[in-house]
């Protein structure tokens, strides 16, 4: 996944929710995307992990948002709203921050971030949460695995839309800034619970899909690691972060067997 030169945040939607204290954004070119900021209270390495893992993932054919890395100027309408809530209120500054873009327009298509039981069966690439699950053992994800959902045309057969009553969501993976554990050192902050959290999990053939996901895993050939590494800003590394990061991912290539 190319990340592709900066793009201009135009206009401040609204603040989301977490730990990241993220914002909805659009862009010149009328895209919208979920902003991590650099200097959040979680730091610049959840940056970092959102561009190596959100890679990782889309090697992997999972469904997966683009990202990209949005420019900060002062002509972005709204950027009064662009502060962290800490006790001084510290303003977000200008420069590169990453963003996540919405799979769909959410002026036109509802995104959600889970679904009634019943309808987890409709979601078109249940096979992704299987890959996903063994994706995060493999990078130690410290964190609930999050998707969002929303309708979409999704390139399944005519036989199996009939099957889903002629609807069918796409799950997407988000948010991996929590990939990589503690310290980079790929120990998580916390023990694992070693099932996926989602009911949705219930709904797909999890063995199937992820002894697919370990054999995809273990084929991603090494220009994967570096493809994104390449293109993170290096305003976000602090002192030995990079060598740090290199570290981390040479391990990670001798565990993907």
């Amino acid at each position: 996944m190319l990340l592709g030169p900066p793009v201009e945040i135009s206009s401040v939607i609204h603040r989301m929710r977490g730990s990241s204290q993220s914002f909805l954004v659009q862009t010149g070119d009328g895209a919208h995307y979920v902003t991590k900021f650099a200097n959040n209270p979680e730091g610049n390495r959840g940056l970092i992990n959102e561009c190596v893992a959100g890679n990782l993932l889309s090697a992997l054919g999972v469904a997966t948002p683009d990202l990209a890395i949005l420019r900060l100027g002062n002509s972005c309408q709204g950027r009064e709203q662009l502060h962290f809530l800490t006790n001084l209120q510290k303003p977000i500054a200008y420069g590169l921050h990453f963003g996540s873009k919405c799979p769909v327009n959410p002026n036109e298509v509802a995104i959600f971030d889970f679904l009634p039981r019943p309808l987890y069966s409709r979601v078109a690439n249940l096979d992704d949460v299987g890959v996903v699950f063994a994706f995060d053992r493999w990078v130690a994800h410290s964190d609930v695995r999050q998707f969002v959902f929303a309708r979409q045309p999704c390139p399944v057969s005519a036989v199996e839309s009939k099957q889903r009553n002629g609807s069918s969501f796409t799950a997407w993976a988000i948010d991996n800034g929590s990939c990589f554990g503690r310290d980079w050192t790929l120990l998580p902050k916390a023990p694992f619970a070693y099932h996926p959290p989602f009911d949705i999990s219930s709904f797909c053939d999890l063995e199937q899909s992820t002894g697919r996901g370990t054999r995809l895993i273990q084929s991603l050939p090494d220009s994967e690691f570096q493809a994104a590494y390449r293109q993170i800003p290096g305003e976000w590394f602090a002192p030995g972060d990079e060598a740090a990061l290199d570290t981390m991912l040479s391990v990670l290539r001798h565990r993907q067997q």
